[in-house]
Formats: C-alpha cells, sequence, structure tokens
C-alpha cells in the first residue's frame, strides 16, 4: 500500500471485503491522506474532510467563491474519471464557501483503497485550485 495514491487510479472492489481496521490507520498516516477524518458513527466506516474557501478581506471574497465552485466542478470530473462517487455539499457563502466530500465504497460496505485514492486526489486538487486563483 506504499505507492503514490493520487497517482493510483480506482479500481473495480466488487467482491473484496472493506479495509480492515489496521489497513485504515495505515492509510491514514500517508501524508496525502492528510485533513481527512475517519467517521463509523452510522456503523459503516468512511472518510470525510470539509474544503474550505474563503478571505477575511471582503473584496477578496468572489475570487475564494470561485475557488469553491472550480473545487466542486473538478471533484465532479474526478468521479467521472475515476468511476468513483462521493457524497459532497457545496456551500457557497459570502466569505467564499466550503465543499464537504464523504467518501465510502458502497460496493464493499465500508472503505476501499479507491476512498483513499480519491482522498489524495482531492486534496491534490484543493492545492492546485488555491494555487491557480492566487
Amino acid at each position: 500500500m506504499g505507492r503514490i495514491l493520487s497517482l493510483q487510479k480506482c479500481e473495480s472492489c466488487a467482491g473484496l471485503p472493506p479495509l480492515s481496521a489496521d489497513e485504515i490507520s495505515e492509510l491514514l498516516k500517508n501524508p496525502e491522506i492528510e485533513g481527512w477524518t475517519l467517521n463509523s458513527n452510522t456503523g459503516v466506516d468512511r472518510i470525510d474532510k470539509t474544503f474550505k474557501f474563503g478571505s477575511t478581506h471582503m473584496a477578496d471574497w468572489h475570487k475564494e467563491w470561485e475557488k469553491s465552485a472550480d473545487f466542486a466542478r473538478g471533484l465532479l470530473m474526478l468521479m467521472e474519471e475515476e468511476d468513483h462517487h462521493a457524497s459532497y455539499t457545496h456551500i457557497p457563502a459570502k466569505n467564499g464557501g466550503s465543499v464537504n466530500v464523504i467518501l465510502v465504497t458502497h460496493a464493499v460496505k465500508g472503505l476501499s483503497k479507491n476512498d483513499f485514492r480519491m482522498a489524495a486526489k482531492l486534496n491534490k486538487l484543493y492545492a492546485k485550485v488555491n494555487a491557480e486563483r492566487q
């Protein structure tokens, strides 16, 4: 499981078991997964993260809102490319907004390596969107 997650393609996981607690714990230590949190309160393991876009300067709020919209569009494109879909909520706000993402693999009724691949790709997308719109 040690290769660069953001460069890996999502694969079919039909018929596979969900990741074990040890596998999840190990993947969460990967620097590419920074900021993602394990959530098991529904009885099914999932990971989630809120990507925030904001400015303390009211004159810049529109740039931050555009970043949040770019990120949401990029998320949709990634889901299509990887054929791995997330639950997400885009919340526009006066200071920029946020995008909350939940990853879980319904086919395994828990987490698969695909969820961590997508998490790494989304962290990379977030960094790219923030770098492009300065």
